[in-house]
């Protein structure tokens, strides 16, 4: 099989996130995804995610001017091998940002397309499921107020959720979630890089 096809995809959804509109540069936020569409010659289709949030355009600009030139005609069932050639022929763009990201979503595409090819599920083309369930978690935004804070953290438990993932930066928005969660269900943090070393 060789690959006939390769399309990037925007997709933009409205979202509540349980408080004000997220906005990027004063202007509001919807969800926004790029998908990764590959195609190949005996018309399996594999379909990946690539990152993006605000910067999908410049992700979608490095899959359709660098990467998917570089994979037309390719056989696609050697996925570390292509993969690791694309990485060596796109190294002097760096190893982050869009032209990984566009990689990424070609990576979850041609899994997509082999696992259909074989029949098989991803778990079970890696060496079989290990587990047959996984633990989930309610990760919320940063609200930053402590009234919002508690009513996504009584919406998250009001779904079943086991454990929590905060975005806050203040003991006191952390207090209030961990008052209504009780001392035994997990509570995760992830600040997202704001702190000096002193600060934390």
């Amino acid at each position: 099989m060789t690959i006939v096809q390769a399309q990037a995809i925007p997709i933009r959804l409205p979202y509540d996130i349980g408080g004000p509109k997220p906005t990027f540069a004063g202007i509001p936020r919807q969800m926004e995804i790029l998908f990764i569409r590959i195609e190949t010659d005996t018309g399996l289709i594999g379909w990946g995610e690539a990152f993006g949030l605000s910067i999908w355009p410049a992700t979608r600009q490095a899959f359709e001017h660098l990467v998917a030139p570089l994979i037309m005609g390719k056989d696609e069932k050697n996925i570390s091998e292509l993969m690791a050639n694309l990485q060596k022929q796109l190294h002097i763009l760096g190893r982050t940002g869009a032209v990984t990201f566009a990689l990424s979503g070609l990576d979850i595409a041609l899994w997509d397309i082999q696992g259909k090819a074989k029949q098989q599920s991803l778990s079970e083309l890696l060496g079989g499921a290990k587990h047959q369930s996984l633990p989930g978690y309610a990760s919320l935004m940063r609200y930053g107020n402590t009234d919002l804070i508690k009513h996504n953290t009584e919406r998250a438990l009001e779904k079943g959720f086991g454990a929590i993932k905060l975005h806050e930066q203040s003991s006191e928005h952390v207090q209030a979630a961990r008052q209504l969660m009780g001392p035994e269900l997990p509570l995760m943090m992830d600040v997202n890089c704001p702190w000096s070393v002193a600060q934390t």
